[in-house]
Parts: C-alpha cells; sequence; structure tokens
C-alpha cells in the first residue's frame, strides 16, 4: 500500500479561481487537517470533493468521476456549505488502498440534537418516525454513493416503502442544526 491517490486534481488559488493540475499523484499528510467541502465545480454531473489543507492553504479537489470507496459512508456525506475537518489518517481511493479518514462535524447545536433526536423502528420497513419532532425542518435520506433517495418536509414521520432494502443515511435538518444517522430499511 502507499499513501497516495491518482487521478486529476484541481489547485484553487485564494481568489477563488480554479486552475487543473494534472498530478500522477498527491500524498496524504498523516497528522494534517483538510477541511472539505462538496460540490460539482466542472458541471460534468459528478460530485466533486476539495479539501482544503489548513497547513498550506492549498485546496486540492478530487473529480467526481472517479469514485471514492470509504468503510464507513456516514463519515462522509457533506453537502455545500457544511462545516466539516477532516483529520487525515489515510484513505481508500481509486484501487489504491490505505488507511480511513475521520471527520468532526462543527456543525453548531449538533450535541443537542443528538441528544434530542430519536429514529424508530431502525431498522425499517414501511414507516419511520422521530422524537424530536416540532423543530424539524427537512429530513433527506441518501444511498450509501450519496445520491439523495427520499426527500420530505414532513417532522414527524416518513414513508419508506418505496425505498430498496439496504443501508442508508438519513439526515434531519433542525432549525439549530442537523443530525446525521445510519438508517437500515428491510
Amino acid at each position: 500500500m502507499r499513501n497516495a491517490t491518482t487521478g486529476t486534481f484541481y489547485f484553487r488559488h485564494n481568489n477563488g479561481s480554479y486552475n487543473f493540475i494534472d498530478q500522477d499523484s498527491y500524498t496524504w499528510v498523516s497528522g494534517s487537517n483538510y477541511q472539505p467541502a462538496i460540490d460539482d465545480y466542472d458541471n460534468d454531473g459528478y460530485v466533486d470533493i476539495s479539501l482544503r489543507d489548513t497547513t498550506t492553504g492549498k485546496i486540492f479537489l478530487r473529480n467526481g468521476s472517479t469514485s471514492y470507496t470509504f468503510p464507513t459512508q456516514e463519515e462522509y456525506l457533506y453537502e455545500p456549505g457544511s462545516n466539516f475537518s477532516i483529520h487525515a489518517l489515510g484513505y481508500t481511493a481509486s484501487n489504491v488502498s490505505g488507511s480511513r479518514l475521520s471527520s468532526v462535524n462543527q456543525e453548531a447545536g449538533l450535541k443537542q440534537i443528538e441528544n434530542d433526536f430519536k429514529l424508530y423502528p431502525n431498522p425499517a420497513v414501511d414507516i419511520i418516525n422521530f422524537s424530536e419532532n416540532n423543530n424539524i425542518v427537512k429530513v433527506r435520506i441518501f444511498d450509501i454513493y450519496g445520491n439523495l433517495v427520499l426527500e420530505s418536509d414532513t417532522n414527524s414521520e416518513i414513508n419508506v416503502s418505496s425505498v430498496k432494502t439496504g443501508m442508508y443515511i438519513l439526515k434531519a435538518i433542525h432549525s439549530e442544526g442537523e443530525y446525521v444517522q445510519k438508517l437500515m430499511i428491510k
């Protein structure tokens, strides 16, 4: 195993403009801090992941047309505007393996929501319910590839009978933050 991933990366200057850099590899530096963001920067229909190296100030972007495989999907579900930090302990990408990345969610109010938010039943068959329903603005369910499968403005229960059996990520957007949890559908 080696500590690099292959492919095309993008570099963003501090003024916000993007330039293509064709690199054979980028070496993840163990112990470095990276701040990720997700968007379709080149409008090719694939999600692109950018990582800002807080040590150098450079921003690297991995083109989404070459997929990443993560050991636990819930740690890597990001939306534009989310505020996360990634501590690089390794990666798994494009047939090149290494250790895993760990992330820390820095969204305001997350701990409070974790204590108030309960999802049941889990695993679910037809309906999922929420114990903390007064302040939920929107609920989104994503597959393990990050594709939006179901979205609801309902804040007490959601019918999931149309969703295929499998593992999903549920993101409940709360008036004071958000909560992300694994959801199994039978």
